[in-house]
């Protein structure tokens, strides 16, 4: 009969204790990450609709004067300066 080698069983506990700590400690830091990642894209989308505000230009004009503008035989490009030197 051979002998029995006794099991190395708290070495082995050990360290996939720690590969659990370690896993759950990962775990904590990604949900960490994707909250704040959820915040950064809302902040973010938050900044584009005030600079989309911003930016935004108002026009005077209504359809009636831009036919009449038609009927003068301005060019598209024509109509465009004029109404930008208007608002500008």
């Amino acid at each position: 009969m051979t002998a029995r080698r006794p099991k190395q069983s708290a070495p082995v506990d050990d360290e996939s204790k720690l590969w659990q700590q370690l896993c759950g400690e990962l775990r904590e830091e990604r949900d960490r990450l994707g909250d704040e990642l959820s915040l950064v894209k809302a902040e973010r989308d938050r900044y584009l609709k005030a600079l989309y505000a911003q930016t935004q230009e108002s026009f005077d004009f209504n359809k009636e004067e831009l036919l009449s503008q038609v009927e003068k035989g301005q060019s598209l490009r024509e109509l465009i300066a004029e109404l930008d030197s208007r608002g500008g």
